[in-house]
């Protein structure tokens, strides 16, 4: 018996030394291969799990998981499953090899999806080609199939009406007998909730009209039954009622000697049969319901909510051509291509040029009282920022206008709140310079928001004003917030139902505060004590309303050892029920909406989110996906909590990645890679990507170590604070034996960017840097554009992410000396600055300035120009050959490898 457990031994080292000796290093190709998982469901029974599972570039597949069963079905060249409600079916795209689409590609030829159903009881599979769009009934009898062209050509007509749009077919899939109806000439369905009616809109051939039109789908004959036709108009945005079977939709009409489009919501009712306008001809005059629209029936079907824009006029009449007058100046200056900037403008040209285009597409919102036919306007040109809102009295409307000029160095945020009421369309100041979130409770009596570093609550019609939290004796405000501007809050958790209580998030616990008494109480009691940070996990993320005794899924994170894990709830108590918890990241992705069946994912840096499914009470764990698998064959290195001292004396945590087949005494290179806080991704994994960051796995295996410090900033120093936090921590790594002193590489991109090429000119840690978009000069920078808001970059400086907490002219010092360009001759380190020539965020001639001083003072360095290119690259080719020459930087520098030419020197110009 003893040598049977020595045998046993030897045979388990073996397995072991075996598993290593085959575990490799990961090459890029790996990484473009790598799936990962996305569009994760349950079925309302709870009974399957499906997922699409897609590498960053190739073919992938859709996984259909039986959770308490052996049945799994995976489905090539498929993407974006849905899943009907009795779980028996699920629909998906089907896609072509990626060869095929690259090909396609290079003939500029479109391949267009397709679908295949799949019978997740029998394993049988239906496949249809070139697809638009499919979607099953609630009731999972049917499923609607819009296809790209037309099924049968009809010789009789052509399939498209007066406006040009083509409609195409629509199949309704029988899912008891799988027998088709054809529907001709669609372009727009939909089914309501019921699953009783179909609702769509076609182009009828037989009399050259656009119709609207619907089916009885309990009906046996299903005999298409007209809402209204019109030939000179078309109909879309089928909305329904869920309450009393109706639906609303707009129809679009456009004359030929009108400018302006004539348009209008209706309401069709199925009870009487009867069709009816919203609103009524005077106001046609004066507004037209555009297409691109947020409508919403509310309030139990009696509030109809929708945008209108006012009419834009008549087209102005031209001169008549044959008519020249060389010296008519309006003629001569219509050519004149003119920005003016005034001092005065609200707005700096190139932003007010970007929410110019934003608005075109923007709607007033108004509201239809159905059951009064009465219509009344809410938002109007000077007050036209008003959300929908959730309850039945008020809406809120928003006006940035006279802070505008100020945003320009304050970041914005700014903001008059004014409540509107849905009878009549008062409007009433309630705030002013208000600068955080303002919520509504659902009885539309209060609101709450957060200001001053502490919450508050008004009443809407007295509009008195409680200080919710300054007693509470813990803050409010976020504790690691570390920029010149006010700290914000942790957020609103939820309401109770009857509107009367808020529950309001500090750093760790969640607390109800009575609205009219100010009681406060603390629900999960512990959070601080612990260092757990709890927040409700909500099924529907839209729905944060609480009764008494319904219990709430909680997550907590744990700020100490980041560990993370579920607890349960119940309103009306106090108190929370650990569920399970770990040194995982676990991730609440959806509940089945008929069972107690929770779908959730657990992760690490070393294990996969897999998909997994257990009962609301956690008491059975099942796993439905296995993409971890795909680590096993590579050297995937391992995560560990680092904690050091900054050099003022701070606690600091960090990341630490280990090697894979880390040997213990060997010193490593190591890639320091930072942002601002990354502690937290101790237990996350990294997904495989090709782009501007290193992929960690990827460095962890071909022998780096990688190293992700947590950075807090002191204003007005934010380039010195990242030395203060990051040089004691590669220390601490080096005097663990980890580190080879001689191989310390830095990568930043963006602000961590500038942080890296700011750090070198204070130490010769690093022995080479690759800086993504870093800002060189602050002082040049200051009075920069962001192309992609075209936002003056003023005020990030002077109140958020750079830190320096004042202006260019009052401290002028403090922007020199945080700006690496003014001390390029103390920069002894090899750095690599890559940029897009047309970067949204940081002005791209910042890496020309550092590149040109570095240049002329004989350093080391290259700056890579990524042609066309945003703040991230977004081209695939720019992707791969970034990523290559950084791991090539890196390799030379650290490891010692023969420098390719582009490092050891350069590339001359080609003419491309």
């Amino acid at each position: 018996m003893k040598r049977i457990v020595i045998l046993s031994l030897l045979q388990f080292f073996l397995v072991i030394s075996t598993v290593f000796a085959q575990s490799r290093a990961m090459t890029l190709e790996d990484v473009m291969q790598f799936k990962s998982l996305s569009s994760q469901q349950i079925s309302s029974d709870g009974k399957w799990v499906v997922a699409s599972a897609w590498p960053d570039r190739g073919d992938g597949y859709v996984l259909v998981q039986q959770v308490e069963g052996r049945k799994s079905y995976t489905i090539e060249l498929a993407k974006n499953p849905i899943i009907s409600s009795n779980g028996n079916w699920v629909a998906m795209q089907s896609t072509h090899p990626f060869k095929d689409l690259l090909e396609a590609e290079t003939k500029k030829e479109t391949l267009h999806n397709g679908m295949i159903l799949l019978n997740t009881d029998a394993g049988d599979t239906l496949a249809k080609k070139e697809i638009k769009e499919f979607s099953f009934s609630n009731d999972s009898k049917w499923l609607a199939v819009l296809h790209h062209e037309k099924l049968v050509t009809d010789s009789l007509a052509s399939n498209k009406s007066k406006s040009g749009e083509k409609g195409s077919d629509l199949e309704m899939l029988n899912l008891g007998n799988l027998y088709s109806t054809l529907l001709s000439d669609v372009k727009e369905y939909s089914i309501d909730s019921t699953s009783t009616y179909l609702v769509f809109s076609r182009f009828e051939v037989a009399d050259s009209s656009n119709t609207l039109n619907y089916i009885d789908l309990n009906d046996s004959k299903q005999e298409s039954v007209r809402i209204i036709a019109d030939s000179l108009s078309e109909f879309s945005n089928i909305t329904w009622d869920l309450h009393n079977n109706r639906l609303a939709f707009i129809q679009t009409s456009k004359s030929d000697d009108d400018v302006n489009t004539k348009s209008n919501l209706l309401i069709w009712d199925f009870k009487s049969s009867s069709l009816s306008t919203v609103l009524n001809d005077e106001q046609m005059t004066k507004y037209q319901v555009p297409i691109r629209n947020d409508i919403a029936f509310k309030n139990k079907g009696t509030h109809l909510f929708f945008g209108v824009k006012p009419q834009s006029g008549k087209k102005e009449t031209e001169k008549d051509s044959t008519d020249i007058d060389p010296y008519d100046f309006e003629a001569i200056l219509k050519d004149v291509e003119l920005d003016v900037w005034h001092g005065d403008d609200p707005r700096i040209k190139t932003n007010e040029k970007v929410v110019w285009r934003q608005q075109q597409n923007q709607s007033q919102l108004s509201v239809f009282h159905v059951d009064e036919n009465r219509w009344v306007l809410l938002a109007d040109e000077t007050l036209s920022n008003v959300s929908m809102p959730d309850n039945s009295k008020i809406a809120l409307a928003l006006d940035n206008t006279p802070y505008l000029r100020a945003s320009t160095w304050t970041g914005g945020g700014s903001f008059d709140v004014y409540t509107i009421n849905l009878e009549d369309g008062k409007k009433t100041l309630q705030l002013k310079n208000n600068t955080s979130n303002v919520d509504v409770s659902p009885n539309g009596e209060f609101l709450v928001f957060y200001n001053d570093k502490n919450w508050h609550v008004q009443s809407v019609n007295s509009q008195t004003n409680r200080n919710l939290t300054e007693n509470i004796g813990v803050p409010f405000s976020d504790e690691d917030h570390d920029s010149p501007s006010e700290p914000g809050g942790y957020g609103i958790a939820g309401w109770s139902e009857d509107g009367q209580k808020v529950m309001i998030n500090d750093k760790f616990d969640i607390w109800s505060f009575d609205l009219i008494s100010g009681s406060a109480t603390n629900l999960t009691l512990n959070g601080r004590d612990t260092k757990n940070q709890y927040r409700f996990q909500f099924e529907d993320r839209n729905d944060r309303i609480l009764s008494t005794g319904e219990n709430v899924l909680v997550h907590s994170f744990n700020d100490n050892h980041k560990g993370t894990g579920f607890y349960e709830f119940t309103f009306g108590k106090t108190g929370v029920k650990k569920m399970v918890e770990g040194d995982v990241r676990y991730r609440f992705i959806a509940k089945a909406s008929k069972a107690d069946v929770i779908l959730y994912s657990r992760e690490g840096y070393n294990e996969f989110p897999d998909l997994w499914t257990t009962s609301t009470q956690f008491k059975k764990h099942s796993k439905s996906t296995n993409l971890n698998k795909q680590l096993e064959d590579f050297a995937w290195g391992e995560s560990s909590l680092v904690e050091w001292s900054s050099m003022d004396g701070q606690p600091v945590q960090g990341v630490l990645i280990k090697p894979g087949n880390y040997e213990p005494g060997k010193k490593y290179p190591i890639i320091v890679y930072f942002y601002e806080l990354f502690s937290q991704r101790l237990n996350e994994f990294n997904p495989q990507l090709v782009n501007h960051r290193p992929s960690f796995p990827f460095y962890a295996s071909n022998g780096y170590a990688i190293f992700l410090p947590d950075v807090r900033y002191t204003e007005g120093l934010p380039g010195y604070s990242a030395i203060k936090y990051i040089v004691p921590g590669v220390q601490k790594l080096i005097d663990m034996g980890i580190a080879d002193p001689e191989a310390i590489g830095l990568h930043g991109h963006s602000w961590s960017g500038y942080q890296a090429a700011h750090m070198i000119t204070m130490t010769d840690m690093f022995a080479a840097v690759v800086s993504g978009a870093p800002v060189s000069n602050m002082t040049s920078a200051y009075n920069g554009i962001r192309w992609g808001t075209g936002l003056a970059r003023q005020f990030q400086y002077e109140k958020t992410q750079s830190r320096l907490g004042k202006t260019l002219w009052e401290r002028p010092d403090l922007y020199i000396e945080n700006s690496p360009v003014f001390y390029a001759d103390r920069i002894n380190t090899p750095i690599l600055i890559q940029f897009g020539d047309e970067d949204d965020a940081v002005p791209w001639y910042q890496g020309i300035e550092l590149y040109l001083a570095l240049r002329r003072l004989d350093k080391d360095v290259i700056f890579l120009q990524y042609h066309g290119e945003p703040h991230h690259l977004q081209k695939y080719a720019n992707k791969l050959d970034y990523s290559i020459r950084m791991k090539e930087y890196f390799d030379h520098y650290l490891k010692g490898y023969t420098a390719p030419k582009w490092i050891s020197e350069g590339v001359p110009y080609s003419g491309n």
